[in-house]
């Protein structure tokens, strides 16, 4: 049950890369290695950071997948997937065959942010004297 403690320890999950793979199955809720079991046994704030050729990329179903992902992240506050953006039209460019991830800085500036917003939560939550 290591997933489930690792999972439990959790404040924010980032995926980077997440491969069209990853992506469906968490979309489709497949949890079957490490990775999977642990972002479905996450209730913490999860950011999808795309990462294939852009071919792939553009192909509907993963487009398909990061839209059911959105919409969980809509559905559910407490249980966010947060997509970085791309930058621009295209994946930046990180190896000569084609694969592609967001920029570095976007993933990380994501991240920051999103611990921010959970520190300032957890700072209000302190100053209204609840837990």
């Amino acid at each position: 049950m290591e997933h489930v403690s690792l999972a439990k320890q959790a404040d924010v999950v980032m995926v980077a890369p997440a491969s069209a793979n990853v992506i469906g199955k968490i979309a489709h809720g497949i949890a079957d290695d490490m990775l999977t079991t642990t972002i479905m046994a996450c209730r913490c704030k999860k950011i999808i950071a795309p990462a294939m050729n852009t071919n792939m990329f553009r192909n509907p179903i993963v487009q398909d997948n990061l839209k059911i992902l959105e919409k969980y992240g809509h559905a559910d506050p407490e249980n966010v997937y947060v997509l970085t953006e791309l930058v621009g039209d295209e994946l930046e460019i990180i190896d000569p065959y084609g694969g592609t991830l967001q920029a570095y800085g976007l993933c990380y500036e994501t991240m920051r942010k999103t611990i921010l917003k959970l520190v300032n939560l957890l700072n209000e939550s302190e100053d209204n004297g609840t837990d």
